[in-house]
């Protein structure tokens, strides 16, 4: 079972792997901004690796952090806008607003976990509320993981 040290490596490696993704194939580069912490970017991009959505069929959004507070969708202080969710095989790019909303409903499955609290939205929930979707072509990525 993972832990929180090994996710949060392997978050830093995905979110270097979309950034890259970005930079090459769309000419949009991400900046993190300086003074914050690596997740906050110059393009309100949260980036988050899913290592399990392809054995689930959902995607987990967090929504408390580990020590119970306002995490993930609800972070504070943050310049946020849009979620980049998904693996070396796909992402979804969701407003964080309509991740709030979903969360509101309270009509998905809830986890908790010893790192954080969150919902499983099915990923055909995933395609009505993204405004895009990418295919990577890296499966090589994947193996490693």
């Amino acid at each position: 079972m993972p832990d929180f040290q090994s996710d949060l490596e392997a978050g830093k490696k995905y979110e270097k792997f979309v950034y890259d993704f970005f930079e090459k194939e769309k000419g949009v580069v991400i900046k993190p901004i300086e003074g914050y912490s690596e997740s906050e970017n110059n393009k309100g991009l949260e980036v988050k690796y899913d290592r399990r959505m392809n054995a689930t069929g959902n995607l987990y959004i967090e929504v408390a952090d580990r020590l119970g507070g306002g995490g993930g969708i609800w972070r504070r202080e943050s310049n946020t806008r849009w979620w980049i969710i998904g693996d070396y095989r796909r992402a979804w790019v969701i407003p964080v607003e309509r991740l709030q909303q979903a969360a509101k409903e309270n009509k998905y499955y809830r986890v908790h976990s010893s790192t954080s609290t969150g919902y499983l939205l099915p990923s055909y929930k995933a395609d009505k509320m993204c405004v895009a979707k990418y295919y990577f072509a890296n499966v090589e990525e994947a193996k490693s993981e």
